[in-house]
């Protein structure tokens, strides 16, 4: 419980660098949300995503760079296949450069 506690504290952590140093971009494309660009808050306005998995999501881009397709999203600790079901309507990745 401990571990998961120092995770979660470490993610926000991380998540509250990356916003204060880059600039958060309109994730909307469409009503889409890009999960290659959104911040905590876009991507909390998608179902069953809230401050913790966001934080994970963006730990996950930032450590392996962006997302090539919306089912990578899935390579996220939290989301699996029930999680994908529900949101992969309102995703996307954008265009990504070649």
């Amino acid at each position: 419980m401990k571990k998961k506690i120092l995770r979660i504290a470490i993610c926000l952590m991380v998540v509250t660098f990356t916003l204060s140093v880059i600039p958060v971009y309109s994730a909307a494309q469409d009503n889409k949300i890009n999960i290659n660009t959104a911040g905590v808050e876009d991507l909390m306005k998608l179902k069953k995503i809230g401050p913790a998995i966001a934080a994970l999501i963006i730990e996950y881009r930032t450590a392996n760079g962006p997302f090539k397709n919306i089912e990578d999203i899935k390579n996220v600790k939290g989301i699996g296949e029930k999680t994908f079901e529900l949101i992969k309507d309102n995703l996307t990745v954008g265009t990504l450069p070649e």
